[in-house]
């Protein structure tokens, strides 16, 4: 009987039957002790327990099972044998009186018994996804709350292997075979199409997987799950199992799994929005900052070198009043896409307000950063049809602040400016006990 349980059944059933001097059968299960009538005719009777000249039962259904209780004997005279008949006359008799407060009970224990089963089931949810809430609650980034995810899953379920994927990203916990892959490909398409669950029980024999050679290979059972966030389809779990999972459950797992992927993608634009300028998509100055007070330190206990330049585009106020904004936006946007062309990869690159860009450049020396300053002012030129000038400063041995190396750049480009613009100027100290040189 669906969604009733032994354990609940028998705490009612069995006083019941106990007391009767009966059986009762529900769900499979047998409860009281079985009169010795009645196992004899289970031995001999193809409907052991239906209603017989001689017998009664009572039977109560909810329309996916039935609560069998009997037997009891009748008056009337019957026509089993004589073994049988032996056995009959130790049952309990019979009063047509009882019938309805027995179909009474037995539908109140069919209801209650939903009832508490419910219960426990949604208990045992309310503790599977808390479970799962405190694995991934601390989590800061998808990458992470997938692997909390399939690890999960994969243990709470027994399963053999999860492919899960989320936002482009993905993860396996155990490598696959080239016919699992396949399988897992026929799954994911069927899941895409119809946003919803698709279940193949027998993989060898399943018609999704015709074609796939060594089939035989494949794990019985293999599920394929949408993923859900806010109501977008956003990826899929592929699951290998020896036998079918709780498929609610595991999709209870996978709606929370969307809401903490929600947030995070939320939690993630605002860390973007915060550290990254808006048109450009460059560090802003407040990453600059955070990153070199980081970098410079290391470099100066290592004894390395550290340049920055400053850049400016020329005329830009001009150019925004001739051309319009818009355009100026959009020369600002090429002169980003430039500075990451030119960039070596160690390079941190910022927006550093207006028209101003800055270059950090950890480990480089005097000549590599102006070399680098120098390809920046030039491929400008070429792809955006304006000029740019540009102050370099590097300290040697990183002894001074990086505050102090941005103040010494703005001064080499404002010596940029002032001799006619697009064009580098480079200044350089050996310490910061020393000048900085103009070279």
């Amino acid at each position: 009987m669906i969604s009733m349980k032994k354990e609940v059944l028998m705490e009612f059933l069995e006083p019941f039957a106990v007391s009767l001097n009966i059986s009762v059968f529900a769900n499979g299960y047998t409860f009281g002790k079985v009169p010795f009538f009645q196992e004899m005719r289970i031995k001999k009777d193809a409907t052991p327990w239906s209603d017989a000249k001689g017998v009664v039962y009572v039977s109560v259904s909810d329309g996916q099972g039935s609560i069998i209780a009997g037997p009891f004997k009748t008056n009337e005279k019957s026509l089993f044998d004589d073994e049988l008949e032996d056995a009959r006359n130790n049952l309990p008799l019979w009063d047509e009186l009882f019938r309805p407060f027995i179909e009474q009970f037995l539908k109140s224990t069919i209801l209650t018994s939903k009832l508490l089963s419910a219960q426990a089931d949604d208990v045992n949810r309310l503790r599977l996804l808390f479970e799962f809430s405190k694995e991934v609650g601390g989590a800061q980034d998808v990458d992470r709350v997938l692997m909390s995810c399939a690890q999960f899953i994969l243990r709470k379920f027994k399963l053999r292997n999860v492919l899960l994927s989320c936002s482009g990203k993905e993860v396996r916990l155990f490598n696959a075979s080239k016919e699992e892959i396949l399988a897992e490909q026929r799954l994911i398409s069927h899941v895409r199409g119809g946003k919803s669950t698709c279940t193949v029980n027998n993989a060898q024999k399943d018609f999704l997987f015709d074609g796939i050679e060594k089939r035989e290979s494949l794990p019985k059972v293999m599920v394929g799950f949408p993923v859900f966030s806010q109501g977008e389809l956003v990826g899929h779990l592929i699951v290998y199992s020896d036998e079918l999972p709780n498929i609610e459950l595991v999709n209870d797992v996978l709606i929370e799994f969307g809401v903490v992927c929600a947030r995070l993608s939320v939690f993630e634009r605002v860390q973007k929005s915060a550290s990254e300028d808006p048109l450009t998509g460059l560090a802003n100055r407040s990453l600059l900052q955070t990153e070199l007070d980081r970098i410079v330190p290391e470099l100066c206990a290592k004894q390395l070198p550290f340049s920055v330049f400053i850049s400016d585009v020329d005329n830009f106020k001009k150019f925004n009043d001739t051309k319009g904004h818009p355009e100026g936006d959009r020369l600002l946007k090429s002169v980003a896409d430039v500075m990451r062309l030119c960039a070596p990869k160690s390079a941190v690159c910022c927006r550093y307000g207006g028209e101003e860009f800055v270059m950090a450049l950890p480990g480089l020396n005097q000549s590599e950063s102006k070399e680098v300053a120098e390809k920046f002012r030039s491929e400008i030129e070429r792809i955006c049809g304006s000029t740019i000038s540009v102050g370099v400063m590097t300290c040697v041995n990183s002894s001074v602040s990086w505050q102090s190396c941005i103040r010494e750049a703005d001064r080499a480009l404002y010596r940029a400016k002032h001799l006619g613009k697009n064009r580098v100027i480079a200044f350089l100290m050996l310490d910061k006990s020393l000048g900085v040189i103009d070279v």
